[in-house]
């Protein structure tokens, strides 16, 4: 009897299975997707490597069932589980493994802290798929404590702390050993993401290891922002784990800790890219600077209107005397800025001596000076100068700025674009006018993806002529990149190079002439910064807590 019922079970699923897609790709490995709407197979759990190295998975003769979601990385955002390194492939319709159609790989956001390959359909790759007629892929990678770990007990050890963008490169050479028996050509890779992701597209433009495995790269709102130095790192971990009385763990007692315990970790700040020396050589900027990065690559960097709008509410809200002299105070405790730059960041951004606090922050007259601020030195001033740097070590670039707002009381925030470039605008109610902003996004990242070019109309970023492409509506138009001057005084901040101003005299006068060098004198050296300040950068990444605590898209 018992016999029977598993024969009929196994018939049942073979008859089930066999109405479904099937792929097999190196290694005699098969794997069954679903066929969802307009002819896509979906492919939505295959497996890339195992934790902790991460560890290139290299099976054969296996059999793998891809017709659910893999669970999200532990995260503190929702529990998640260990076993979480999996992707999912979207294939267009009359896809075969002799196809050799262009490849996007996304990489999501979250601040490093959160985040999924899925995300309950935002990035739901269907659309995307079958009206480019693209392979899709999407991979999930670890983040938080578990994804970037350095701590006392590990740092004289050959770990690089930088798990969650191994994850990262292990998938993309996944995709590219793989995606040709789905129909991708593995020489036609474009890489993009969001946010972290974008953050992250950088980073792997930055590892020479992930070179081989992409052709083109789309960063949107990310850039080179949010890194740790290890003795940040370090410090940050160390005093975590003696809070846990966990003083000796390394990263196989953290993954041997309960999934329960992992996730009530606070995500924020212990879980940021590390530039352990190895992997990651030096602050971003400074390797972007030196022409470091993947040679002659070809590569989109774009930012929304608004960035600050959210990024900047949680420190707002959170803090009830954020006043301009406390942010300065803040800036000075950091890099030790002298009261004459602080003045004129002050009156670059039109800051008021005192700020009134109001329980609406959003419609409050001074947040959107705060905003400003904000939204250009976390995102904007360090994307402009990777782009200077890139075109001038031989990089096509193209860069965008979107501003379409569809009666958001945000504006054109932080991750806004996402639906439109994935053509899943169905999460707004704007209509007709939603979906035309949205095809222009898809029309040209296509044409980018496929020719390295996203049309005519969209004129290249270049050394004196900063070119951008606006999209605020169904007209786009090409144009100057807009608020240098700002980005002129923060860059000496973003790239470690701000010097205070000296006294001179007996009068003790000063001269600010040192702190706005903006691009043409950011870097000094090539080397990796000495970090003499650390404890000081420590406490501003403290401070940035309560930014990166809303950046969870």
């Amino acid at each position: 009897m018992l016999t029977s019922i598993i024969t009929l079970l196994i018939v049942t699923l073979a008859a089930v299975l066999a109405q479904e897609p099937t792929v097999t790709y190196p290694g005699n490995n098969t794997v069954v997707g679903v066929a969802v709407s307009g002819g896509v197979n979906v492919y939505r759990k295959i497996p890339f490597a195992r934790p902790p190295a991460p560890i290139y998975l290299n099976d054969t003769n296996q059999f793998y069932n891809g017709t659910q979601y893999a669970p999200e990385c532990i995260q503190s955002v929702n529990a998640g589980s260990e076993d979480c390194l999996y992707l999912a492939v979207y294939v267009p319709p009359g896809a075969t493994n002799t196809s050799k159609l262009p490849v996007r790989h996304w990489i999501y956001g979250g601040s490093y802290t959160s985040g999924d390959y899925y995300s309950d359909g935002y990035y739901d790759g269907t659309a995307l798929a079958a009206q480019t007629n693209t392979i899709v892929v999407a991979s999930n990678y670890r983040v938080g404590i578990l994804g970037f770990f350095v701590s006392t007990t590990t740092i004289n050890s050959s770990s690089t702390g930088n798990y969650g963008l191994l994850d990262q490169q292990t998938a993309l050479r996944w995709t590219h050993e793989n995606i040709a028996a789905f129909g991708g050509d593995p020489n036609n890779v474009t890489i993009f993401g969001e946010s972290a992701g974008g953050s992250s597209v950088n980073f792997q433009l930055l590892m020479n290891g992930s070179w081989p495995y992409f052709r083109r790269a789309i960063i949107e709102s990310g850039g080179p922002w949010n890194f740790r130095t290890i003795k940040q790192l370090t410090a940050l971990n160390d005093y975590l784990l003696n809070s846990l009385g966990l003083s000796n763990c390394d990263l196989a007692c953290l993954q041997g800790l309960s999934v329960d315990l992992l996730a009530n970790i606070p995500a924020v700040p212990f879980g940021q890219p590390v530039i352990d020396g190895t992997l990651i050589t030096d602050q971003p900027l400074n390797l972007w600077r030196a022409g470091k990065f993947k040679p002659n690559v070809e590569l989109i960097i774009g930012i929304n209107a608004n960035e600050g709008t959210t990024l900047g509410s949680g420190s707002y809200a959170a803090t009830a005397n954020l006043t301009a002299q406390g942010v300065f105070q803040s800036l000075n405790l950091a890099y030790n800025v002298d009261p004459t730059y602080a003045n004129q960041l002050a009156a670059a951004y039109g800051f008021p001596q005192r700020w009134p606090v109001s329980p609406n922050v959003n419609t409050d007259s001074v947040y959107p000076v705060w905003a400003n601020f904000i939204g250009d030195y976390f995102i904007k001033c360090g994307n402009l100068g990777l782009a200077e740097f890139a075109v001038a070590n031989n990089a096509s670039v193209f860069t965008y700025y979107f501003y379409y707002n569809n009666n958001t009381r945000l504006g054109t925030y932080h991750s806004y674009e996402i639906a439109f470039v994935w053509n899943n605008t169905k999460f707004f109610n704007g209509g007709d006018t939603d979906g035309l902003v949205s095809q222009i996004f898809v029309d040209h990242f296509e044409s980018f993806q496929n020719t390295g070019s996203p049309g005519a109309d969209w004129q290249p970023y270049s050394q004196g002529n900063n070119n951008t492409f606006y999209i605020g509506g169904v007209s786009p138009f090409s144009g100057p990149f807009p608020r240098l001057a700002t980005c002129d005084l923060i860059m000496p901040l973003l790239m470690n190079t701000y010097t205070p101003v000296t006294a001179t005299g007996t009068g003790g006068t000063s001269s600010a002439s040192a702190t706005a060098t903006g691009f043409t004198n950011s870097v000094t050296s090539n080397n990796p910064p000495t970090n003499s300040n650390d404890g000081a950068r420590l406490t501003f990444a403290l401070f940035s807590i309560v930014v990166f605590v809303s950046l969870l898209v």
